[in-house]
């Protein structure tokens, strides 16, 4: 059986991000599928791919970021790679929050209203907005809680780096 390395409420939170993820995906996914029916003839069908290839690249590169993250909390690497999951979480943050800046955005334009019997762009909209709100939230957890030390410390796990309680030596001492 496979041994944890994080803490699993760290572990927990990057399910959550999973989570997330799907209701992203879904909305962005059901507003590209409404961008495109409401193409006539003569429309050039790589505006609806140009106006969501943004919000695409920062969906899927969250999902990298994530499985990437699952990936090495059942390896002994998760301590040596939390420093590199720092920046890319915070510029996936950045990408998201402004993905969902545009979703929100665009649902206001469309209209807000309930109505259970048909899906409609605002709903779509609103989705994406949700789902990429709720990655934000995820990551600016992740970043505090791989910030503080999501994993015991690197003597605890066998870490074979460089020791850091070694007496410093200078030139010409044996």
């Amino acid at each position: 059986m496979a041994k944890l390395h994080i803490h699993p409420i760290g572990f927990l939170i990057m399910l959550l991000g999973l989570v997330c993820w799907v209701i992203a995906l879904g909305g962005l996914a059901a507003a590209t599928n409404f961008c495109t029916k409401r193409l006539t003839k003569g429309d050039n069908k790589l505006d609806c791919s140009n106006a969501y290839q943004q919000d695409w690249w920062a969906i899927f590169f969250e999902l990298f970021l994530l499985c990437a993250m699952i990936g090495t909390c059942f390896l002994n690497l998760f301590q040596r790679a939390r420093y590199v999951y720092l920046p890319y979480l915070v510029m996936a943050t950045g990408l998201l929050t402004f993905s969902t800046k545009t979703f929100y955005t665009r649902s206001f334009d469309y209209g807000i209203g309930v109505n259970f019997k048909q899906v409609t762009e605002a709903d779509s909209y609103t989705a994406a907005g949700v789902g990429c709100m709720f990655l934000c939230m995820v990551n600016f957890c992740l970043m505090i809680f791989i910030g503080l030390g999501a994993a015991k410390a690197p003597e605890q796990q066998g870490f074979q780096g460089v020791s850091t309680t070694a007496p410093a030596t200078g030139l010409g001492s044996t």
